[in-house]
């Protein structure tokens, strides 16, 4: 009688098991969403040093601006200090989504006569956003950043 021996069977199934992992391996690594949060990321780490600044500066300001968030009548509110000519300020608002860059909102910086911009964010989807908000002053350049959860 002839002893049949299951080593042949058995390192078979590991060599299948391991080249059908690969396969899966693979096929997941092709499907995966790999966006970076900024396109010309290198460009925007070279001029770092100038956020560096505008952050400085928006330290030093003796009456900062302020921003808010009011979640129950959905209005991200921002109040210029009082000690400036609003004609004298421009910038952009920035609300920033981490988890999908197709979400950002760009909006122009521009106070109504009291000196306050409201923004509704009812239009928003629901969850974490970063605000980013860049303004000047003449040529001075600042730098505030805020983050919301949008319920």
């Amino acid at each position: 009688m002839k002893k049949s021996t299951i080593w042949p069977i058995g390192i078979t199934a590991v060599y299948m098991v391991f080249v059908l992992g690969m396969i899966v391996f693979v096929m997941f690594s092709i499907t995966v969403n790999t966006d970076l949060v900024e396109n010309d990321y290198y460009q925007k780490g070279l001029m770092y040093q100038t956020h560096i600044n505008r952050v400085e500066k928006t330290a030093k300001l003796s009456q900062p601006l302020k921003y808010s968030y009011n979640s129950q009548d959905t209005k991200y509110i921002i109040t210029a200090p009082q000690d400036i000519a609003l004609s004298e300020v421009s910038g952009e608002v920035l609300f920033f989504r981490p988890s999908n860059k197709k979400l950002d909102k760009k909006i122009p910086l521009q106070f109504n006569s009291n000196g306050i911009l409201e923004y509704s964010t009812s239009s928003m989807i629901k969850g974490l956003w970063r605000v980013k908000i860049f303004w000047n002053i003449g040529q001075d350049e600042y730098y505030n950043e805020d983050i919301i959860s949008v319920r």
